[in-house]
């Protein structure tokens, strides 16, 4: 499918705009930091706020007709309200308890969606420099190199990384456990957000609901 907009261009803005608030970001990490609890145990720093103000920033000056869902401060439309079919999704800082914690094992995210199909996302760890971009049917990469999926298939013979969030209870994260161990002969599952999905996807991997049965996104 044509785009009508030029993705390369945007990917190029959208990890600008990452890079940028990773600068934010290394300013503050290991430093006394201003927080408030939000619902739960989420909780925002001064950080998220001012990196996010630098995204939407250099993101509008170039997409001022796209509307913006952006972690803290919610969704804002275009100067042209006709045109919404554009989405910006945003996270400055995706893990602010291990940021403010002193944990390096979190990162900006930021994802292009239009009318709901995730166009690119780029995932950027200011600390590790890491980053993985990816454009629809072009793959993902991780700083310039090309990434695939594992062809494991099995549970039992795959490595996983699990990090309990403040949305999870440990009813929900004891399912979680369960499900992983009943399906030894299921494909993988994961619970993402929206620029690692484009990632994952372009990686020629699926991503399940937690049942294994409803196929939320697949290359």
């Amino acid at each position: 499918m044509k785009e009508d907009i030029d993705l390369a261009r945007a990917l190029s803005i959208a990890v600008n705009a990452a890079e940028n608030a990773g600068k934010i970001i290394n300013d503050y990490y290991e430093t006394k930091i201003n927080v408030r609890k939000k619902e739960g145990r989420d909780i925002v720093s001064e950080a998220d706020i001012k990196a996010e103000k630098a995204i939407i920033n250099i993101l509008r000056s170039n997409y001022p007709d796209h509307c913006y869902a952006s972690e803290e401060m919610g969704r804002t439309k275009g100067k042209n309200e006709g045109i919404e079919k554009y989405d910006w999704i945003i996270d400055p800082i995706d893990g602010t308890i291990n940021f403010v914690s002193g944990l390096p094992l979190f990162s900006t995210s930021i994802a292009l969606q239009e009318n709901g199909r995730t166009l690119l996302g780029v995932i950027y760890n200011p600390l590790t420099k890491e980053k993985y971009t990816s454009i629809i049917g072009q793959g993902s990469f991780l700083n310039g190199r090309k990434l695939n999926v594992s062809q494991t298939y099995n549970i039992a013979d795959s490595v996983f990384s699990f990090m309990h969030t403040s949305h999870y209870n440990q009813i929900e994260t004891n399912k979680i456990f369960e499900k992983m161990g009943n399906s030894l002969d299921k494909p993988g599952q994961a619970k993402t957000n929206a620029g690692s999905a484009g990632n994952i996807s372009e990686s020629s991997g699926s991503i399940f609901q937690l049942d294994g049965k409803n196929k939320v996104l697949t290359s």
